[in-house]
């Protein structure tokens, strides 16, 4: 993602300097002698600084290949070719890279890679960047893998303000071809590109842009010439240039600009009220008087910050707060001036006086003094004489210089730079005034829409024109385009469907497993409410009811109660106070519970209506209070008594020991007595946007109508706090045996009122059939489906082995936890358990290997595992529990992805996993109790 060149200030912070890649005005440290340079048989030009002070090579590698060099429908390309560059070649060849801490960018004029290199690993390095260059090819695996990768940082970097501000000045300033520059998202990636045709383009930008007439390689370091003339030669033997024209040849297509303002207002609800932002942009000037007028307002001592600072009425805390930077490209210069505005620290309530003393401020501090200007001077000099005083960061500016050159050769090249040098005493002070005076600047002043809508005929007045997000850049009405083109590919008409399931995914037979995942990929839609709330809606065309589920995060829940009272007391207070009949609460992972509700389709508004009502209008009474908490506590009583639950809550405390999670699965032995005060106290945090998501399991009803409903009812909460990834530490194994003390307690779920009269008849022991559990953990995210379906079948062999008293149960593996254990209970010896996991392990792993056998015990696999999962999809309520567990993973369509990796798994997958994570002998872990006999 770009580097923000406009920065969205918190109270506290500072706008910070943002300087260019054309870093060329500077004092040279070293003579032409010093810098050598010499052209391989294949055009490549090297530049070598020999500096026996250095221990290793410093290399830096450019090529003339930036975000200017993209078209309307390659944008983002170019970026995705330098994610991949390295993949091309066997992993084992990659490892160099890592050890030499290389690290890539995509500029806007170049693309470079800088590197730190030991002398006994130049030829090495070198020869395995060549062959990136010259494989220039990439797997199907690699490049959906990216591409899935920058679809999610695009979604996810178009909500944020940055993106707003970055784009709408962006798409202003450059608006005949926008996508010339970073916008930081790219619509051509939402294309519905297959690997095969993004392997095309890709393909013609190494051909085209990543030859060796086209890169420039420069060493600094313990080398000498002769010896890197040697071992660039025998590196670089094999990468030709390959001439070619596809892409990159044809015309290029401009946008006319639909309006000549220059000045312009950004309001959204997204910004602070508290703060207003000013961004005036100037474009006339050469590089090296950007730099200088940057170097003289934004220094220290800089009587333009300094007055603003101190104008009471401009409500500027301090000069920090005020900002003057340069940003240089190869056809472009910009000089920038910033300031954050507080308006509680001002008197009036009109943003466009402050926008004219600011601009007014600008032109007054053109008049710039001799003595000031020849400090400027004087102060570049000495900035770029420590910048390019060793030869490393002199080769790093070279580099980067490069790029930008028109030179043809080493010689035109080094005196191109030699002349940038004096440039910056080429001018004076009235000249660069004259070009302050008389430009119109672009100016932009970044509001919140509640600062705007106050103030509206006061920006209509000066000439201000509104931006908002739907108008804000080039790029998202595209980017949206190509979002619903690639939905839409998915999208089935009942006649052809087959057909076009066929031609997706390229296979000649279409399974049961492809017929349903489409087919209800198709139906399942994301949103998000104004407020952050992601919505899921999944539609069943001909049921009759809806089910809405309000997924809290408990995680942020329990940071408000801590101390007071669990989470799960407000959620059953919140259960309890909205008024339908059919009202559930329930627990989807670790870090999410909820509600969830059922009502016929037609009264949908009303389910969220009741929702609502009850979030905002309704409170815990005492007698609720009450209630909950005896709920509570018995619930905590029935679940300590579980053998089972104790020997889970002693090893998941063991293994997740020193995390949050340690505390979580701790047994909660004392009774809970909040007091009525800190229940109330925490439903008010209830009110907290950032806390949800929805997800709607829909009959026929529009989906329309429940996004509208949504946003009526739930949109009208607010982010109290940012919405944060849930992210669990990975278990830590190291006991392979746990022995735990249980308290064996006689309980019952049976209410007292059908509970009898009899008296139970207890028989004094000290023999008790205690259960125990063996634990496993899936060792790869991708797979854990496919390991739960082994697990289950396990599970299921070794119940068929022991007794019917020895009942067995699993808990499988998710995202979140990948622990899983097999449980039996009533064991006389524990190792009955363990004796039966070796037997049935071995059985099932020799049956998937024999080529007569596995066929059948595939199918018998599969159909275990999907009969327990999607038999959930058979009804609404069932539907809703597999999203709700998607959402707590960040994957709303989980389930139909689990579907399809466990349909499609083959035998050499399963005995993949079971050799990585069912150990032949012993599981990871064994848990038992202290009284069983071994």
């Amino acid at each position: 993602m770009k580097k923000l060149i406009i920065v969205l200030a918190a109270a506290a912070a500072v706008l910070c300097q943002t300087f260019g890649d054309d870093f060329f005005s500077r004092k040279l440290e070293f003579s032409d002698s010093t810098l050598n340079s010499f052209t391989l048989e294949n055009g490549l030009t090297v530049y070598v600084i020999p500096d026996n002070s250095s221990a290793t090579i410093h290399a830096e590698i450019a090529f003339k290949a930036g975000f200017s060099n993209q078209t309307s429908s390659t944008a983002g390309f170019f970026p995705l070719y330098l994610s991949l560059f390295t993949t091309s070649i066997p992993k084992e060849k990659q490892d160099i890279f890592e050890i030499c801490s290389m690290k890539s960018q995509c500029n806007k004029d170049s693309t470079t890679f800088s590197a730190n290199i030991p002398n006994e690993m130049l030829e090495t390095f070198l020869k395995s960047f060549s062959m990136c260059l010259e494989k220039n090819q990439f797997s199907d695996k690699a490049i959906e893998k990216m591409l899935d990768a920058m679809k999610t940082e695009n979604i996810s970097y178009s909500k944020s303000p940055a993106a707003f501000i970055n784009g709408t000045i962006e798409s202003r300033i450059f608006s005949e071809q926008p996508w010339k520059h970073d916008s930081g998202i790219y619509p051509s990636i939402f294309s519905s590109w297959k690997p095969s045709e993004a392997r095309t383009i890709l393909y013609q930008i190494g051909n085209t842009y990543f030859t060796p007439q086209n890169a420039a390689l420069f060493l600094s370091g313990n080398i000498t010439v002769k010896e890197a003339v040697e071992k660039c030669s025998h590196s670089f033997a094999s990468w030709s240039f390959i001439p070619t024209q596809h892409y990159f040849s044809e015309k290029e297509k401009t946008i006319e600009s639909k309006s000549d303002a220059k000045k312009f207002v950004l309001a959204s609800k997204l910004f602070s009220p508290e703060f207003i932002q000013i961004v005036v942009d100037y474009e006339t000037f050469e590089p090296f008087e950007a730099n200088l007028l940057s170097q003289i307002f934004n220094s220290d001592s800089s009587t333009f910050k300094r007055e603003l600072a101190e104008d009471a009425q401009m409500g500027i805390r301090s000069t920090e707060y005020i900002n003057v930077s340069s940003v240089q490209n190869k056809n472009s210069s910009r000089l920038i001036f910033q300031t954050l505005i507080e308006p509680s620290l001002t008197e009036n309530n009109d943003t466009t006086l402050n926008l004219d003393k600011f601009i007014l401020a600008i032109k007054k501090a053109a008049i710039i003094r001799r003595q000031d200007f020849i400090k400027a001077q004087e102060a570049m000099t000495s900035d770029y004489k420590k910048i390019c005083g060793t030869p490393s960061s002199y080769i790093y500016t070279l580099a980067n210089f490069w790029a930008q050159s028109s030179a043809r050769n080493p010689n035109d090249f080094f005196d191109e730079v030699t002349d940038k040098v004096h440039m910056i005493y080429n001018t004076d002070e009235k000249s660069v005034a004259k070009k302050i005076l008389s430009e119109e600047p672009f100016v932009f002043v970044i509001v919140s829409r509640k600062t705007y809508d106050s103030q509206k005929e006061l920006f209509i007045q000066k000439g201000y024109e509104l931006v908002t997000e739907e108008t804000g850049s080039w790029y998202m009405n595209e980017m949206n385009r190509k979002i619903a083109a690639e939905e839409k590919k998915f999208k089935l008409d009942e006649k052809n469907s087959i057909l076009q399931i066929a031609e997706f995914t390229g296979k000649d037979e279409i399974s049961d497993a492809d017929k349903f995942y489409y087919a209800n990929l198709e139906k399942l839609s994301e949103t998000t409410l104004q407020n952050g709330i992601p919505l899921v809606i999944k539609k069943t065309p001909g049921r009759q009811e809806a089910v809405i589920s309000l997924i809290i995060n408990t995680q942020e829940l329990d940071s408000y109660t801590k101390g007071k009272a669990p989470h799960s007391l407000l959620i059953n207070a919140l259960s309890r106070n909205i008024d339908l009949e059919d009202v559930k609460t329930f627990t989807s992972s670790n870090y999410h519970s909820g509600i969830r509700i059922c009502v016929p389709s037609e009264k949908i508004e009303e389910g969220f209506s009741k929702i609502s009502e009850a979030l905002i209008y309704r409170d815990i009474t005492p007698v609720g209070a009450d209630i909950i908490m005896n709920q509570e506590n018995y619930e905590r009583l029935i679940q300590n008594g579980d053998l089972g639950y104790q020997l889970k809550s002693n090893a998941f405390s063991y293994l997740y020991r020193g995390t949050p999670l340690e505390k979580h699965y701790a047994l909660k032995e004392e009774k809970i007595n909040p007091s009525y005060d800190s229940l109330l106290l925490g439903y008010t945090k209830l009110l907290d946007a950032s806390l949800y998501s929805i997800s709607v399991v829909a009959g026929d009803i529009e989906t329309e109508k429940i996004e509208e409903a949504a946003q009526q009812y739930l949109g009208i909460l607010k982010e109290q706090n940012t919405r944060k990834k849930i992210e669990i530490p990975p278990p830590s194994f190291k006991a392979k045996e746990r022995s735990v003390k249980l308290m064996h307690t006689f309980t019952t779920n049976i209410p007292a009122e059908y509970a009898g009269t009899e008296v139970p008849v207890l028989v004094p022991t000290k023999e008790f059939f205690d259960p125990a559990q063996l634990y496993f953990v899936s060792q790869d995210s991708g797979t854990t489906d496919i390991f739960n379906a082994l697990l289950l079948e396990l599970k299921a062999r070794i119940q068929e082995s022991l007794s019917r008293e020895n009942t067995c149960l699993v808990q499988e593996a998710d995202a979140h936890i990948p622990v899983a254990f097999i449980q039996a209970n009533s064991l006389k010896r524990i190792s009955q358990l363990t004796n039966s996991y070796k037997t049935q392990r071995k059985k099932l792993y020799d049956e998937l290997k024999n080529g007569e056998t596995k066929d059948e015990v595939l199918v018998k696999i599969k159909s275990r595992w999907t009969a327990l999962h999607m038999s959930l999809t058979k009804d609404s309520m069932g539907t809703a529990e597999l999203i709700e567990r998607g959402i707590a993973h960040s994957n709303p369509h989980e389930y139909l992805d689990s579907y399809m990796s466990v349909a499609n798994a083959d035998a050499q997958t399963m005995i993949k996993i079971m050799q990585d994570s069912f150990p032949e002998e012993n599981c990871l872990m064994k848990v038992y109790s202290a009284d069983s006999k071994k």
